[in-house]
């Protein structure tokens, strides 16, 4: 697994939003906020925005704000905002900035001939088109070989296992999700609604071993 910073990864985040966007599944998708903990305290949200721009266009707003604090001094802190536009399941590109803890990292991606072009803190490259970012809202995402990084555009080579159905607790309620580890250059455990459309709770291993998970609000 790459380390990319004390143990957040973000995938995904965002401003204005018009809830009833869909997917070409043909799935509502609703705008999502997640309480992240680190070792079950409270340090950050994680939030998605979906803006249908057109008929087949949306537009998807991450938003990620992290701090962790000892006796009420931040020694570590993580944001990210970043904006995703797709056509239907295809994704065309992003433009985000990360400030991870001072270090600023800045993305842009764009359709080429054949293509993603990638711009990362001025260094360009390119990526195969049909690959999907790693901001993990997409239910896409687990039938993915490779995912590309949120922070730098590089690729990420990833295994993806089904674990089948667990009963998590969401807003208080005891929910069937469909349970997913990937492994490779990313690793996390992800877990969607039964019907493997809307992320439920996220999982990962932070650098320092804590234990970070993304709750739904």
């Amino acid at each position: 697994m790459r380390k990319i910073s004390l143990f957040i990864y973000p995938v995904l985040f965002f401003l204005l939003l018009i809830s009833g966007a869909s997917d070409s599944r043909g799935a509502t998708l609703k705008d999502m906020s997640f309480t992240i903990t680190r070792d079950g305290e409270a340090i950050g949200t994680h939030d998605y925005k979906f803006e249908k721009v057109d008929v087949n266009r949306q537009r998807v707003r991450i938003k990620t704000d992290i701090q962790v604090k000892i006796a009420f001094i931040t020694i570590y802190k993580f944001l990210h905002r970043s904006s995703e536009e797709w056509y239907g399941d295809r994704f065309l590109g992003t433009v985000a900035t990360t400030d991870d803890d001072g270090e600023t990292k800045k993305l842009r991606v764009e359709m080429g001939d054949n293509k993603l072009t990638v711009v990362s803190n001025g260094k360009p490259s390119s990526i195969h088109y049909g690959i999907l970012p790693a901001s993990l809202w997409n239910p896409g995402t687990v039938a993915s070989s490779m995912l590309m990084d949120t922070l730098d555009g590089e690729e990420l080579k990833v295994a993806v296992e089904n674990l089948g159905i667990d009963e998590i607790i969401v807003k208080g309620t005891v929910t069937p999700a469909k349970h997913y580890k990937i492994s490779g250059d990313l690793e996390r455990e992800i877990w969607y609604d039964d019907a493997g459309k809307h992320l439920l709770q996220v999982k990962f291993k932070g650098d320092d071993d804590s234990i970070i998970m993304y709750v739904l609000n």
